[in-house]
């Protein structure tokens, strides 16, 4: 109430934990300022909270138990920011809260904290690399596999391909030519590969151990599939190249190809069989779409020999298909 009173729309906004920090606050001059009062903030919370400022800055305590809190709160409050609504962190030393540290040093002290508060995407940044080495290629796909559901729970615009253009770019990946654009050029349209072909590769996607438990001969029989489909050949290539890969290096191999927008849409699907089934299931797919394949080249080539081809060479393209 004393917030909104100050201002009719607030600069910002300062999220304490406690009553008392409020009231410390207050009487040094800060209005802005409310408490969680024990209440986990959530993202009704947020929205509220965004309704009079397009700026929120939470205030912890430094330790684990109130850097968890902020986490906590930043996965409930990401699919509210946008690149006008912002949250900010100040985590504080161990052992002080606002109204101890006002007491101590000054309003003009936390004034300064708060202008050095700590970015919502920054800390995500932070936490999801924790304990990571970037300077490893798997480390960084593991980077970027970690980070890929926050990214799309944050809403279109540009705050959203920002923040994937800088994980690309600390994933090690090309940048995108320009923000706003979607590269469409030599994307294959998803409504021209197969339901078949897409299970399948969905599939693979979810369990790139898939390929390797095909016995090598029955390998041998799909190697038609690298080169005649549009996304399930792509994914075998990479699988065959890097056995031990997994999603998320997949995914990070994959960035720069045109159907790379269909295979990450892949990778969230829910697959809810057990995995034998999807071992017996993925076996049977390859070998229809085999059959596929093989019926479509029969009638490229039948097609062929119509336009260029004497009558005699059809008939040995016939006979050779009864002795088949």
């Amino acid at each position: 109430y004393e917030a909104r009173k100050s201002i009719s729309r607030l600069e910002r906004i300062v999220v304490v934990e406690g009553y008392m920090d409020v009231l410390a606050l207050v009487e040094s001059g800060l209005a802005n300022v409310v408490a969680t009062l024990g209440t986990a903030t959530n993202e009704f919370h947020f929205q509220k909270l965004f309704r009079h400022t397009n700026e929120i800055i939470l205030c912890f305590d430094g330790d684990n138990a109130g850097r968890q809190a902020g986490w906590k709160a930043l996965e409930r409050a990401i699919t509210t920011l946008t690149d006008q609504k912002q949250l900010k962190f100040v985590f504080l030393p161990e052992g002080e809260d606002p109204d101890t540290l006002v007491q101590k040093l000054g309003l003009s002290h936390f004034e300064t904290l708060l202008k050095n508060a700590t970015s919502g995407l920054d800390y995500l940044v932070q936490r999801l690399s924790d304990g990571l080495d970037l300077e490893s290629l798997d480390d960084r796909a593991k980077f970027f596999g970690l980070c890929q559901p926050y990214i799309e729970k944050l809403k279109a615009g540009i705050l959203k391909e920002v923040f994937q253009q800088k994980i690309n770019n600390i994933a090690g990946l090309k940048p995108q030519r320009s923000i706003g654009v979607r590269k469409n050029q030599g994307r294959q349209p998803i409504s021209k590969i197969s339901k078949l072909e897409m299970k399948l590769a969905s599939y693979l996607i979810k369990f790139p151990n898939l390929w390797g438990s095909l016995k090598e001969d029955t390998k041998l029989q799909y190697d038609g599939l690298l080169d005649g489909t549009n996304l399930i050949g792509k994914l075998i290539k990479e699988v065959k190249s890097k056995p031990d890969i997994n999603t998320e290096e997949l995914l990070v191999r994959l960035m720069d190809d045109p159907n790379y927008q269909d295979i990450s849409d892949l990778a969230r699907r829910t697959v809810e069989i057990d995995f034998e089934l999807i071992k017996v299931d993925f076996q049977e797919g390859l070998s229809h779409l085999m059959v596929t394949l093989d019926k479509k080249s029969q009638r490229e080539r039948l097609r062929d020999l119509g336009q260029t081809s004497s009558i005699s060479d059809l008939r040995k393209f016939v006979s050779s298909k009864q002795h088949n």
